[in-house]
């Protein structure tokens, strides 16, 4: 019978000690959480974009329209026999605009290609884009081709390199400087099959990892 006692008393102490030791636990875990000082803080995620705009204003800042060429009968000469092959400039004034946040450790560039082209083989149309945006560019805008080049049908060629964060403006004259041309090969070899006509194109644009 005291063994018996003494079982239940040993219990009732082994319970009473958890229960204290929970309690103390518990006391000391609210107050540690308790000890705020002058100082908090908490953790914070930014999350920053690739972002990857084009667009093609005229001189006006409007969004680009047609690039019209024109040839006059007097511009080839009053000489028989004579053909000129001088370059025709495009009169109209245009500015290339865009918006960049690069990939990381990556840097963009633009292309240019003929997306449609009903112009005769022998007939280039060439871009030149100014080397350098205008002042109004902030962060780390590219560079233009500088010279002309042919733009292709198939594929397409680079007429803005090295871009990385940066953006050119979109106010008018903001942007890099484009210059088209047209130029006339008489040793291709579809030079004698063009024909008078109004001939149709479309010069594509496009922001891409480089």
């Amino acid at each position: 019978m005291k063994k018996l006692q003494t079982n239940k008393q040993h219990n009732i102490m082994k319970k009473v000690t958890f229960l204290l030791v929970g309690i103390f636990v518990f006391g000391v875990s609210n107050l540690v959480k308790a000890q705020d000082n002058d100082k908090a803080n908490h953790a914070v995620k930014v999350t920053v974009p690739t972002v990857n705009l084009v667009d093609i204003e005229d001189e006006k800042g409007d969004n680009a329209g047609t690039a019209e060429w024109e040839w006059t009968d007097d511009m080839f000469g009053t000489e028989a026999g004579d053909f000129n092959l001088e370059p025709l400039e495009v009169e109209e004034t245009f500015y290339l605009q865009y918006t960049s946040i690069r990939a990381k450790g990556k840097t963009n560039k633009i292309t240019a290609g003929l997306t449609v082209n009903d112009i005769p083989a022998a007939i280039s149309l060439q871009v030149k884009v100014e080397k350098n945006a205008s002042a109004s560019k902030k962060g780390s805008t590219g560079e233009g081709n500088a010279a002309f080049e042919t733009i292709p049908t198939s594929g397409s060629i680079n007429v803005v390199t090295g871009i990385k964060t940066g953006y050119t403006g979109t106010d008018k004259t903001n942007g890099h400087k484009l210059n088209y041309q047209l130029v006339i090969d008489p040793t291709h070899n579809d030079f004698g099959d063009m024909e008078a006509d109004v001939y149709d194109a479309t010069i594509t644009y496009t922001i891409i990892e480089e």
